[in-house]
Protein backbone atom coordinates (compact mmCIF):
# COMPACT_ATOMS: atom_id res chain seq x y z
CA UNK A 1 0.00 0.00 0.00
CA UNK A 2 1.63 3.47 -1.03
CA UNK A 3 1.27 6.38 1.55
CA UNK A 4 -1.30 8.60 -0.59
CA UNK A 5 -3.86 5.79 -0.01
CA UNK A 6 -3.84 6.08 3.73
CA UNK A 7 -4.46 10.31 3.17
CA UNK A 8 -0.87 11.12 3.67
CA UNK A 9 0.96 12.35 0.49
CA UNK A 10 3.93 13.51 1.69
CA UNK A 11 6.89 10.99 3.68
CA UNK A 12 7.37 15.09 5.26
CA UNK A 13 3.87 14.89 6.38
CA UNK A 14 3.87 11.77 8.16
CA UNK A 15 4.98 13.57 11.87
CA UNK A 16 1.68 15.46 11.52
CA UNK A 17 0.17 12.60 12.86
CA UNK A 18 -0.24 11.78 16.52
CA UNK A 19 3.14 9.77 17.56
CA UNK A 20 2.75 6.76 19.79
CA UNK A 21 6.28 5.85 20.14
CA UNK A 22 9.65 5.28 18.57
CA UNK A 23 13.32 4.36 18.84
CA UNK A 24 16.54 4.17 17.26
CA UNK A 25 15.20 2.18 14.17
CA UNK A 26 11.83 4.01 14.00
CA UNK A 27 8.76 6.29 14.96
CA UNK A 28 5.28 4.73 15.47
CA UNK A 29 1.80 7.23 14.63
CA UNK A 30 -1.55 6.98 14.92
CA UNK A 31 -3.50 6.81 12.11
CA UNK A 32 -7.30 6.23 10.63
CA UNK A 33 -8.27 3.18 8.55
CA UNK A 34 -11.46 2.37 7.90
CA UNK A 35 -12.71 4.52 11.19
CA UNK A 36 -10.35 2.34 12.83
CA UNK A 37 -7.52 3.45 14.97
CA UNK A 38 -4.12 2.05 13.58
CA UNK A 39 -0.56 2.12 14.27
CA UNK A 40 1.86 3.35 11.15
CA UNK A 41 5.59 2.54 12.22
CA UNK A 42 8.02 4.31 9.39
CA UNK A 43 11.17 3.45 9.45
CA UNK A 44 14.06 5.97 9.89
CA UNK A 45 16.21 6.70 6.80
CA UNK A 46 19.20 5.58 7.52
CA UNK A 47 17.79 1.96 8.52
CA UNK A 48 16.49 1.93 4.97
CA UNK A 49 19.00 2.63 2.10
CA UNK A 50 20.72 -0.96 1.51
CA UNK A 51 18.31 -2.65 3.62
CA UNK A 52 15.77 -1.25 3.00
CA UNK A 53 14.76 -4.28 0.52
CA UNK A 54 15.70 -7.07 2.67
CA UNK A 55 13.69 -5.71 5.80
CA UNK A 56 10.72 -5.33 3.31
CA UNK A 57 10.80 -8.82 2.55
CA UNK A 58 11.54 -9.71 5.78
CA UNK A 59 8.14 -7.57 6.67
CA UNK A 60 6.51 -9.67 4.30
CA UNK A 61 7.97 -12.76 5.53
CA UNK A 62 5.72 -11.91 8.83
CA UNK A 63 2.92 -11.17 6.99
CA UNK A 64 3.02 -14.20 5.22
CA UNK A 65 3.70 -16.92 8.26
CA UNK A 66 0.40 -15.94 10.04
CA UNK A 67 -1.54 -16.04 7.37
CA UNK A 68 -0.98 -19.89 7.53
CA UNK A 69 -1.28 -20.02 11.32
CA UNK A 70 -4.92 -21.74 12.95
CA UNK A 71 -7.86 -19.50 13.26
CA UNK A 72 -6.86 -19.86 16.56
CA UNK A 73 -3.58 -19.18 16.32
CA UNK A 74 -4.27 -16.33 14.69
CA UNK A 75 -6.77 -14.97 17.64
CA UNK A 76 -3.82 -15.16 19.72
CA UNK A 77 -1.65 -13.39 17.56
CA UNK A 78 -4.32 -10.75 17.17
CA UNK A 79 -4.93 -10.19 20.64
CA UNK A 80 -1.34 -10.25 22.60
CA UNK A 81 0.89 -8.75 19.41
CA UNK A 82 1.01 -5.69 17.31
CA UNK A 83 2.23 -8.15 14.65
CA UNK A 84 2.39 -6.12 10.88
CA UNK A 85 -0.76 -6.29 9.05
CA UNK A 86 0.36 -4.59 5.44
CA UNK A 87 3.37 -2.88 4.25
CA UNK A 88 3.52 0.89 3.66
CA UNK A 89 5.83 2.22 0.51
CA UNK A 90 6.46 5.48 -0.38
CA UNK A 91 7.17 6.79 -4.30
CA UNK A 92 7.26 2.36 -4.42
CA UNK A 93 10.39 1.79 -1.85
CA UNK A 94 9.49 0.66 1.36
CA UNK A 95 9.11 2.39 4.36
CA UNK A 96 7.21 0.86 7.25
CA UNK A 97 3.56 -1.03 7.79
CA UNK A 98 0.60 -1.03 9.37
CA UNK A 99 0.03 -3.01 13.10
CA UNK A 100 -2.15 -2.93 15.66
CA UNK A 101 -2.27 0.31 17.97
CA UNK A 102 -1.63 -0.73 21.65
CA UNK A 103 -4.91 -0.29 23.74
CA UNK A 104 -5.07 3.00 26.14
CA UNK A 105 -5.66 0.38 28.63
CA UNK A 106 -2.02 -0.76 28.59
CA UNK A 107 -0.80 2.64 29.51
CA UNK A 108 -0.94 4.76 32.72
CA UNK A 109 0.06 8.44 33.40
CA UNK A 110 3.43 9.27 34.13
CA UNK A 111 2.32 11.34 37.35
CA UNK A 112 -1.28 11.22 38.34
CA UNK A 113 -0.92 14.68 39.63
CA UNK A 114 0.29 15.98 36.95
CA UNK A 115 -2.19 14.52 34.46
CA UNK A 116 -0.58 16.60 31.73
CA UNK A 117 2.34 14.98 31.46
CA UNK A 118 1.08 12.41 29.82
CA UNK A 119 1.05 8.61 29.69
CA UNK A 120 4.32 5.92 29.87
CA UNK A 121 3.45 2.04 29.02
CA UNK A 122 3.08 -0.12 31.75
CA UNK A 123 5.66 -2.33 30.06
CA UNK A 124 7.85 -5.16 31.76
CA UNK A 125 10.70 -2.38 32.70
CA UNK A 126 8.12 -0.21 34.50
CA UNK A 127 6.22 -3.28 36.57
CA UNK A 128 10.36 -4.40 37.33
CA UNK A 129 11.55 -1.16 38.21
CA UNK A 130 12.24 0.25 41.47
CA UNK A 131 10.08 3.37 41.26
CA UNK A 132 6.89 2.46 40.17
CA UNK A 133 6.64 -1.20 41.82
CA UNK A 134 3.65 -2.55 40.33
CA UNK A 135 3.90 -5.97 41.44
CA UNK A 136 2.95 -5.77 44.28
CA UNK A 137 -0.32 -4.42 43.17
CA UNK A 138 -1.13 -7.68 40.93
CA UNK A 139 -2.38 -10.62 42.80
CA UNK A 140 -1.49 -14.27 42.94
CA UNK A 141 -4.35 -14.70 40.12
CA UNK A 142 -3.22 -11.65 38.40
CA UNK A 143 0.36 -13.13 38.14
CA UNK A 144 -0.40 -16.36 36.91
CA UNK A 145 -2.79 -15.13 34.65
CA UNK A 146 0.22 -12.93 33.10
CA UNK A 147 2.47 -15.44 32.99
CA UNK A 148 0.05 -17.78 31.64
CA UNK A 149 -0.97 -15.17 28.72
CA UNK A 150 2.85 -14.65 28.07
CA UNK A 151 3.91 -18.68 27.81
CA UNK A 152 0.75 -18.92 25.28
CA UNK A 153 1.87 -16.62 23.10
CA UNK A 154 5.35 -18.03 23.04
CA UNK A 155 4.42 -21.79 22.72
CA UNK A 156 2.35 -20.19 19.22
CA UNK A 157 5.72 -18.75 18.09
CA UNK A 158 7.78 -21.14 18.61
CA UNK A 159 5.29 -24.16 17.19
CA UNK A 160 5.54 -22.00 14.06
CA UNK A 161 9.31 -21.73 14.05
CA UNK A 162 8.97 -17.76 14.98
CA UNK A 163 11.90 -16.61 17.36
CA UNK A 164 11.20 -13.66 19.44
CA UNK A 165 15.36 -13.42 19.82
CA UNK A 166 15.43 -9.86 21.13
CA UNK A 167 13.74 -10.44 24.49
CA UNK A 168 13.52 -6.46 25.48
CA UNK A 169 11.83 -5.52 28.71
CA UNK A 170 10.02 -2.35 26.94
CA UNK A 171 8.81 -4.57 24.51
CA UNK A 172 6.38 -6.76 26.57
CA UNK A 173 2.97 -4.47 27.76
CA UNK A 174 0.65 -5.59 30.56
CA UNK A 175 -2.65 -4.76 31.19
CA UNK A 176 -3.68 -5.12 34.95
CA UNK A 177 -7.15 -5.11 35.24
CA UNK A 178 -8.46 -2.98 38.29
CA UNK A 179 -11.54 -5.28 38.56
CA UNK A 180 -10.81 -8.63 38.05
CA UNK A 181 -6.99 -9.81 37.65
CA UNK A 182 -8.24 -13.00 36.26
CA UNK A 183 -8.32 -11.11 32.72
CA UNK A 184 -4.96 -9.44 33.01
CA UNK A 185 -3.32 -9.45 29.40
CA UNK A 186 0.10 -9.18 27.81
CA UNK A 187 0.60 -7.80 24.08
CA UNK A 188 4.13 -7.93 22.57
CA UNK A 189 5.24 -4.98 20.31
CA UNK A 190 8.29 -4.64 18.02
CA UNK A 191 7.57 -7.68 16.19
CA UNK A 192 9.94 -7.15 13.34
CA UNK A 193 12.33 -7.91 15.91
CA UNK A 194 10.99 -11.34 15.80
CA UNK A 195 12.64 -14.25 13.62
CA UNK A 196 12.00 -17.21 11.64
CA UNK A 197 14.35 -20.09 13.17
CA UNK A 198 17.70 -20.02 11.07
CA UNK A 199 17.10 -16.79 9.34
CA UNK A 200 19.53 -13.41 10.00
CA UNK A 201 17.59 -10.31 10.48
CA UNK A 202 18.09 -7.61 7.98
CA UNK A 203 19.20 -5.40 11.16
CA UNK A 204 21.87 -6.79 13.22
CA UNK A 205 20.78 -6.21 16.78
CA UNK A 206 22.34 -7.20 19.77
CA UNK A 207 20.99 -9.10 22.81
CA UNK A 208 19.60 -6.58 25.61
CA UNK A 209 22.32 -6.58 27.97
CA UNK A 210 19.80 -7.42 31.30
CA UNK A 211 18.75 -10.73 28.86
CA UNK A 212 21.91 -12.32 27.46
CA UNK A 213 21.56 -16.52 27.67
CA UNK A 214 24.45 -18.01 29.17
CA UNK A 215 25.84 -19.47 25.67
CA UNK A 216 25.69 -15.82 23.89
CA UNK A 217 27.85 -14.31 27.42
CA UNK A 218 30.41 -17.09 26.48
CA UNK A 219 30.41 -16.37 22.81
CA UNK A 220 30.98 -12.44 23.46
CA UNK A 221 34.33 -13.62 25.48
CA UNK A 222 35.22 -15.53 22.17
CA UNK A 223 34.15 -12.97 20.19
CA UNK A 224 36.77 -10.82 22.23
CA UNK A 225 39.40 -13.54 20.76
CA UNK A 226 41.94 -11.98 18.04
CA UNK A 227 41.10 -13.35 14.83
CA UNK A 228 42.27 -12.40 11.31
CA UNK A 229 39.78 -9.65 9.77
CA UNK A 230 37.70 -11.64 7.85
CA UNK A 231 37.07 -14.29 10.70
CA UNK A 232 36.30 -11.14 13.15
CA UNK A 233 33.78 -10.22 10.76
CA UNK A 234 32.10 -13.31 10.06
CA UNK A 235 32.45 -13.67 13.78
CA UNK A 236 30.76 -10.48 14.33
CA UNK A 237 28.03 -11.38 12.06
CA UNK A 238 27.37 -14.43 13.59
CA UNK A 239 27.58 -12.93 17.47
CA UNK A 240 24.76 -10.61 16.07
CA UNK A 241 21.98 -13.29 14.73
CA UNK A 242 23.12 -15.24 17.86
CA UNK A 243 19.24 -15.98 18.45
CA UNK A 244 17.97 -19.85 19.10
CA UNK A 245 14.25 -21.22 20.59
CA UNK A 246 16.36 -22.49 23.76
CA UNK A 247 17.58 -18.87 24.08
CA UNK A 248 13.48 -17.24 24.53
CA UNK A 249 13.18 -20.34 26.72
CA UNK A 250 15.96 -18.77 28.98
CA UNK A 251 14.58 -15.00 28.78
CA UNK A 252 11.11 -15.77 29.25
CA UNK A 253 12.23 -18.11 32.35
CA UNK A 254 14.13 -15.02 33.51
CA UNK A 255 11.69 -12.78 33.17
CA UNK A 256 8.91 -14.56 35.21
CA UNK A 257 11.50 -15.26 38.10
CA UNK A 258 11.73 -11.78 37.96
CA UNK A 259 8.10 -10.83 38.09
CA UNK A 260 8.33 -13.38 41.51
CA UNK A 261 11.01 -11.52 43.01
CA UNK A 262 9.81 -9.04 45.37
CA UNK A 263 12.82 -6.77 45.99
CA UNK A 264 14.17 -3.67 44.31
CA UNK A 265 15.28 -4.68 40.83
CA UNK A 266 18.89 -6.03 40.34
CA UNK A 267 20.34 -7.30 36.77
CA UNK A 268 21.60 -10.34 38.14
CA UNK A 269 19.99 -12.49 40.84
CA UNK A 270 22.28 -14.84 43.00
CA UNK A 271 21.85 -18.33 43.89
CA UNK A 272 19.86 -18.16 46.94
CA UNK A 273 17.85 -15.42 45.64
CA UNK A 274 17.43 -17.60 42.73
CA UNK A 275 16.00 -20.42 44.54
CA UNK A 276 13.90 -18.14 47.25
CA UNK A 277 12.09 -17.47 44.11
CA UNK A 278 11.40 -21.05 42.80
CA UNK A 279 10.67 -21.96 45.92
CA UNK A 280 7.83 -18.97 46.07
CA UNK A 281 6.71 -19.69 42.25
CA UNK A 282 6.38 -23.60 43.67
CA UNK A 283 4.04 -22.38 46.63
CA UNK A 284 1.89 -19.92 44.27
CA UNK A 285 1.59 -22.51 40.96
CA UNK A 286 3.30 -25.67 41.21
CA UNK A 287 5.97 -27.67 42.20
CA UNK A 288 5.92 -29.33 38.63
CA UNK A 289 5.80 -25.66 37.16
CA UNK A 290 8.66 -24.32 39.35
CA UNK A 291 10.90 -27.08 38.53
CA UNK A 292 9.93 -26.64 34.49
CA UNK A 293 11.40 -22.97 35.11
CA UNK A 294 14.64 -23.55 37.25
CA UNK A 295 15.18 -25.89 34.31
CA UNK A 296 14.57 -23.46 31.83
CA UNK A 297 17.08 -21.19 33.44
CA UNK A 298 19.89 -23.85 32.94
CA UNK A 299 23.08 -22.87 31.52
CA UNK A 300 22.75 -26.16 29.10
CA UNK A 301 20.32 -25.09 26.46
CA UNK A 302 19.63 -28.46 26.05
CA UNK A 303 18.64 -29.05 29.30
CA UNK A 304 15.76 -26.14 28.92
CA UNK A 305 12.37 -27.62 28.83
CA UNK A 306 9.92 -25.83 25.97
CA UNK A 307 6.85 -23.66 25.81
CA UNK A 308 4.72 -26.13 25.48
CA UNK A 309 5.63 -27.76 28.38
CA UNK A 310 5.40 -24.95 30.74
CA UNK A 311 2.26 -23.60 29.19
CA UNK A 312 0.73 -27.06 29.78
CA UNK A 313 2.14 -26.94 32.98
CA UNK A 314 0.80 -24.06 33.97
CA UNK A 315 -2.86 -24.95 32.49
CA UNK A 316 -3.17 -27.67 35.20
CA UNK A 317 -3.18 -24.93 37.55
CA UNK A 318 -5.06 -22.80 36.12
CA UNK A 319 -8.12 -25.64 35.80
CA UNK A 320 -7.19 -26.74 39.68
CA UNK A 321 -7.80 -22.92 40.33
CA UNK A 322 -10.86 -22.66 38.91
CA UNK A 323 -12.14 -25.79 40.24
CA UNK A 324 -11.96 -24.35 43.71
Amino acid sequence: MELRELGVNNIEDVIKLPKKGGGGEADIFEIQINNTSKALKIYKEENLGKNGPPLSAYIESLISIKSRFSQEDKNVINQYTTWPEEKIFYENNFIGYIMKLVPQTYFTLKNPAKPQRGYTAINLSLVLGATHNLRDKITDVGMITIVLRLLQICEVLHRHNVIIGDFNAKNLFFHIDAVNQGRNHVIFTDIDSFRMSGTRHPLNQANAEDWKTPEYIQYEEEFKQPDTPAKQKEKLENLMSFQLPTGDVYKVCLAIVRLYYKGIYVPKLNNTQMLSIIKTIADKSSSDFAKLIYEGLSNDPLSRPQFKDLYNSLIKVISKINKG
